[in-house]
């Protein structure tokens, strides 16, 4: 018997919405990944809790020190599952600050969508 999910793991199913587009943009702008998680951190609560409202997440937002200092305080959100295997397929690896790509595909996405400051949810 599968565990139940705490959030809805179909929302990287359609890179044409506005909200898939916008949330690989910013995962790639402030996230990561392993074999079987995605994390995004950010300080910005309002932008953590509008996220956490559009994939309807039940968990407990990590509050973390981050940054090269370690001494930021910055909320992450932890995701496993469906948009981890989506992420992979795309081409993506584990990735460090300093290391980053963009797989060749993301060329076919719109990227009109993908301002991950500017969007409205």
């Amino acid at each position: 018997m599968s565990r139940p999910c705490n959030y809805r793991e179909d929302f990287l199913d359609d890179f044409s919405t506005e909200f898939a587009a916008y949330f690989l943009g910013l995962w790639i702008a402030d996230g990561d990944i392993t074999t079987q998680k995605i994390r995004i951190t950010l300080k910005d609560k309002q932008l953590i809790d509008l996220i956490t409202k559009r994939i309807k997440f039940k968990n407990k937002l990590e509050l973390v020190k981050s940054g090269y200092t370690k001494k930021m305080s910055c909320y992450r959100i932890t995701i496993g599952g469906k948009p981890v295997k989506i992420i992979r397929a795309l081409g993506f690896t584990g990735k460090k600050t300093g290391n980053e790509f963009v797989p060749k595909c993301i060329n076919e996405l719109n990227f009109n969508v993908f301002n991950s400051r500017g969007y409205k949810c």
